[in-house]
């Protein structure tokens, strides 16, 4: 991986983490490695009844003419990726002794930068990966 992609891909977990922020989401962890593989951001949100959920999420940037030649970041989590999301997220689970019963989610932030104008684009799609 590049320092210039290091650098583009720091900057979308920041954006995101900003963005999750400001709508709530209380941040529980950052960059949560594994052997197997790491989760960007792992974050706990209420919902309208105050029941708490567990949000773990993958977030995927691209400079928008990286999107132009080959669709959007949040194409990238394929169905390996998605298996491995759900193991982290369990894992973490069980290692923080959560409840069985805890509710949680895989979401994906979806962050595209246009190099020019240097506007970021955030598209959160909750629920994207389900076991």
């Amino acid at each position: 991986m590049t320092l210039q992609r290091k650098r583009l891909g720091r900057l979308g977990e920041r954006l995101a983490k900003n963005y999750l922020k400001k709508k709530d989401y209380k941040i529980l962890a950052l960059n949560y490695k594994r052997k197997w593989g790491e989760i960007d951001i792992i974050s706990r949100k209420e919902n309208d009844q105050g029941e708490p959920t567990i949000v773990f999420t993958e977030v995927k940037t691209e400079a928008r003419s990286t999107v132009q030649r080959f669709g959007p970041p949040e194409e990238k989590v394929d169905s390996k990726k998605q298996r491995k999301l759900i193991r982290l997220a369990q894992g973490y689970l069980l290692a923080k002794n959560f409840s069985p019963d805890t509710n949680w989610q895989i979401d994906v932030v979806s962050v595209q930068i246009d190099s020019v104008t240097k506007v970021a684009t955030l598209k959160h799609i909750k629920n994207a990966v389900t076991d």
